[in-house]
C-alpha cells in the first residue's frame, strides 16, 4: 500500500521548466512556469551554464565569419561538424 503511493507520486512529477530530462518535485501543474525556487536550483545553474556555452560557440562562429567570410566558414565548420 505504501509503495503504490510512492509510484503514484512519481508519476505526477512534471519536467523542469529549463531541462526536459529532469523531473521537478516542486511543480504542481503544467501551468506553473518559473518559480522563485527555480533560481536556486542546481538544474537552473546547469541550464545557464549550457546556455552560456552555446552563446560563446555562436559568437565564435560570428567572429570567424566576420574575419574570414562565409566561404571559409562553410568549408571549415561543415567539416568540423561532420557535414559535407
Amino acid at each position: 500500500m505504501g509503495s503504490s503511493k510512492v509510484n503514484c507520486k512519481r508519476e505526477k512529477l512534471l519536467s523542469c521548466v529549463f531541462l526536459t530530462d529532469v523531473l521537478c518535485p516542486r511543480r504542481k501543474s503544467e501551468r506553473e512556469k518559473v518559480m522563485d525556487e527555480c533560481f536556486s536550483c542546481p538544474h537552473y545553474l546547469r541550464f545557464m551554464k549550457e546556455m552560456d556555452e552555446a552563446d560563446e560557440a555562436m559568437m565564435d562562429e560570428i567572429d570567424f565569419i566576420r574575419e574570414y567570410g562565409y566561404e571559409m566558414y562553410d568549408t571549415f565548420y561543415k567539416k568540423r561538424k561532420g557535414g559535407v
